[in-house]
This record gives structure tokens, sequence and C-alpha cells, in this order.
């Protein structure tokens, strides 16, 4: 079988939902949660859920109070050097 994809969501506190940063596989309640939420088919999905059947994990890269040019500066390593097919900024 191959590897999932990887959808990490980049952003600011919209995104980070209070996740907890010392965990990768933290969600929050932020916008990565809905995808997961979705993917797992049900609300309060496990955190960093990866839903095999639809070959799909998702992480939360959220940073509060981060801004556009924050974003930018950590591109590269919270979102393709985590082997990301899909980002998703918001702010």
């Amino acid at each position: 079988m191959s590897h999932p994809a990887r959808s990490v969501f980049v952003g600011d506190s919209t995104t980070d939902g209070d996740r907890d940063r010392s965990d990768p596989a933290s969600l929050g309640e932020g916008y990565g949660r809905l995808p997961a939420d979705a993917l797992a088919g049900r609300p309060g999905a496990p955190d960093g859920v990866c839903v095999l059947d639809a070959g799909v994990c998702v992480l939360d890269a959220g940073v509060s109070g981060d801004r556009a040019l924050d974003l930018a500066a950590r591109w590269h390593e919270d979102a393709l050097a985590a082997g990301a097919r899909l980002e998703a900024y918001a702010s």
C-alpha cells in the first residue's frame, strides 16, 4: 500500500485551535480539525488523524499570532518538509 497523502494546515490562531505544540499529532479545535472529523466520519476525530481508507493524514501547523510573513518563513519546514501534498493557509 502506498503512503497516505499528508494534508498540512498552516495558519494563525484559527488554524492553531489551541493545539498542543509539544505533540506533533495534535489538531486542536481549528481548521485542521474539520477535515479530520469529516474523513473520520465523526466529530472529535483522533489527533493527527490518518484515514488509511481515504489515503490521507491531516496535520496542524497553525501558530496563534502568526502573520503572512511568519507563515512564509516557516513554510518549508512546516509544510513541505512534512511531505505535504496539500497545504492550506488560513488567516
